[in-house]
């Protein structure tokens, strides 16, 4: 019988309020391995930092910028109108576990489209993973990852191959009965757990099939203060106008920098206005298209994200305005077709895709992948930002400013989250209500 493989990479929430819940109940899913626990980084109230970063291979960091603008311009550029939402860093953990699991031709699409070889894979993404891991006054960003091998599938699949690869990407591995009701209970904890308590929950959203092997869950989250807070009383509502022409009433946030860092990216049928502003962890970056031009405009053009995400735009230091409206949406998007324009193919062929490394040695119980997709949240406000999202994968049986920008954010933009040389999250706001 032919297996399939599904992922569903990256389902993120933005809000401003933090829970947890308790870890998956070891009466019904046992604990096989687990990662060497490290300290959370982060920063004093003096501003002394506690614990060290890793320092990643040279050419790392640009290799993300690449993978990330790659897979934005895949994953939203058939969007129509709707405000979208996508984790570059999302679908890179995914890709990395995915690309540990595959071999042959498989496992070539996967790392061509990361755009590494496999070693730097491993040894780069557990760097990551650690500097992916603060805890102070200000914020805090973690991510995590785990496998879910269905006791069903003992007997095909290798839970040493899949041990030994929960290890090399710092991830926790479970045994439990998939199929089961209990089972969507315990991963729907795990996944609260591990996002600040919002995403999650619900039982019922991790329901597998019957022929589910196993199933591979990564999470991100990130919650951020401004290291200038928006002053609330300057907070005053004003017109946003939707990308289909209507327009809605919305609380924008207001600032003015006398002297602040933007950029402008002039292309072929794209042009843009960037800027970001500063978080204690990270960054926020704003596109805002030209007027008469669309998010997707600039999508189109196939160096504007690359030259954006690379800070290779031409910078200036002026006085920036800022507007920039509270908002707060869900989203979700399908990757299959993202991931095939990306080169990523023979691992949705049900007749070659080759994930034999998961399976016993005289096991030939074919899998394959059969979908992506992400589910999303996003808001920001006065104070700061805060982000939650985790990846699932089944592997189942079967003219030019040079003194003044305007970050006037009334018509529809694009805007992205930074921190530790990655592009965490990647969005379009085209309509407020």
């Amino acid at each position: 019988m032919k297996h399939i493989l599904r992922i569903f990479p990256f389902f993120l929430v933005l809000i401003f309020a933090a829970s947890c819940t308790s870890a998956p109940s070891a009466s019904g899913a046992v604990l096989l391995a687990e990662p060497v626990k490290t300290q959370a980084r982060g920063m004093k109230k003096n501003g002394a930092p506690v614990g060290e970063r890793k320092q990643y291979r040279e050419g790392y960091t640009d290799t993300l910028a690449a993978f990330s603008a790659k897979a934005v311009r895949a994953a939203l550029l058939e969007k129509d109108d709707e405000n979208a939402l996508f984790s570059p860093a999302g679908l890179y953990f995914s890709l990395a576990a995915l690309a540990g699991s595959a071999g042959g031709e498989t496992k070539a699409e996967i790392l061509a489209a990361l755009g590494m070889a496999e070693s730097e894979i491993a040894s780069e993404t557990g760097k990551l993973r650690f500097n992916l891991n603060v805890e102070d006054q200000m914020g805090e960003i973690r991510s995590a990852g785990s496998f879910w091998l269905d006791r069903g599938f003992g007997e095909t699949m290798d839970a040493g191959a899949v041990k030994a690869l929960a290890e090399t990407y710092g991830m926790e591995f479970y045994e439990s009965d998939l199929a089961s009701a209990a089972a969507g209970e315990q991963i729907g904890a795990w996944v609260q757990e591990k996002t600040g308590g919002r995403l999650g929950g619900d039982g019922s959203a991790f329901a597998v099939d019957p022929e589910t092997a196993l199933m591979l869950l990564s999470t991100v989250y990130y919650k951020d203060e401004w290291i200038d807070r928006f002053d609330k009383e300057k907070t005053a509502a004003d017109i946003f106008t939707n990308a289909d022409g209507s327009e809605a009433e919305c609380d924008f946030l207001n600032a003015t920098y006398g002297v602040h860092i933007f950029s402008r990216y002039e292309g072929e049928g794209a042009s843009c206005t960037v800027s970001s502003l500063s978080l204690k962890h990270g960054s926020m970056i704003f596109i805002l298209p030209d007027e008469g031009l669309t998010p997707y405009d600039v999508l189109r053009d196939e160096n504007a994200i690359a030259a954006i995400l690379s800070g290779s735009t031409e910078s200036y230091a002026g006085e920036v305005v800022w507007q920039i409206p509270k908002f707060s949406y869900a989203a979700e998007t399908e990757l299959s077709e993202a991931l095939g324009a990306m080169g990523v193919k023979e691992a949705f062929n049900m007749e070659t895709a080759d994930f034999s490394g998961l399976l016993k040695e005289e096991n030939t119980m074919p899998l394959w992948v059969g979908g992506v997709k992400q589910c999303s949240r996003i808001g920001i406000d006065e104070n700061g930002v805060e982000a939650a999202g985790y990846t699932r994968i089944d592997y189942a049986g079967s003219p030019m400013p040079t003194d003044r920008a305007e970050m006037i954010l009334t018509r529809p933009f694009l805007y992205a989250i930074r921190s530790e040389g990655s592009v965490l999250f990647f969005g379009i706001l085209n309509t407020m209500e």
